[in-house]
């Protein structure tokens, strides 16, 4: 465990979301309805102008569908793959709860909930300062490391 592996849930996180807002758009897409306003006269006199609405659903040719099924295949395995990652991590940290449950909480404000190390010394009050956060959590890590490294 460290640092850029931690970083790494942040970076799932944002992918998750969209990857999730991209599979929205694309099921949102099959089923929207469209709407306008166009003018025109009439082909023989009186040339008079008039506004004609036309209203439709959207839908793809059969290549462009073959298209978007591709990519909500990929999208979902990204999904999928991203979800697996994230969990995974979040049980790291879960297993770090029970060797040093002050040190998992800065883990889960800083990488987690994406707070910088002052709002993560601000929140774990104590006087806590985020030079002496950062610092405690490299040395948790360093332990993490010697003792996986010895095992």
């Amino acid at each position: 465990m460290d640092k850029r592996s931690l970083g790494a849930y942040l970076a799932a996180k944002k992918i998750l979301e969209d990857t999730e807002k991209a599979l929205e758009g694309l099921h949102a897409r099959g089923t929207q309805a469209e709407h306008d306003v166009v003018r025109g006269s009439m082909q023989e006199h009186p040339y008079t102008m008039r506004s004609y609405q036309v209203e439709g659903t959207f839908s793809l040719s059969p290549e462009g569908a073959r298209q978007e099924r591709h990519l909500e295949k990929l999208l979902e395995e990204r999904k999928k793959d991203t979800q697996e990652k994230r969990d995974e991590l979040e049980a790291t940290v879960n297993r770090m709860v029970l060797m040093n449950p002050h040190a998992a909480l800065i883990v889960k404000y800083r990488y987690m909930d994406g707070l910088t190390w002052e709002q993560t010394a601000k929140k774990l009050k104590g006087g806590a300062t985020k030079e002496s956060v950062r610092k405690e959590l490299n040395r948790f890590l360093k332990n993490i490391n010697n003792n996986a490294n010895n095992a």
